[in-house]
């Protein structure tokens, strides 16, 4: 008689090491283009790249953190863009 163990699948699986890097890059990606426009000629357009400033230092998300901690963060950041700051997005 042999006994079978089913495998119960994780709620959150963990992600690639590759999709980490792309995730990480994209965040980095973001960060300088707000950057840039924070020197636009537009006040308007460097405005809104100061408001987003804030909100990225005020998340402080770094890719060297935990994992869980760095993607609540960041999906934190997308909700706050596409919520209270989408006049600035």
């Amino acid at each position: 008689m042999s006994c079978m163990f089913h495998r119960r699948p994780t709620s959150t699986p963990r992600p690639s090491p590759k999709n980490d890097r792309v995730r990480d890059n994209v965040l980095m990606g973001f960060k300088q283009a707000v950057k840039g426009f924070l020197r636009f000629p537009l006040p308007d357009m460097a405005s809104a790249a100061r408001a987003l400033m804030q909100n990225l230092k005020d998340y402080d998300i770094n890719p060297d953190m935990q994992l869980d901690r760095e993607t609540g963060a960041i999906n934190n950041l997308i909700s706050d863009c596409e919520g209270k700051k989408t006049p600035h997005t």
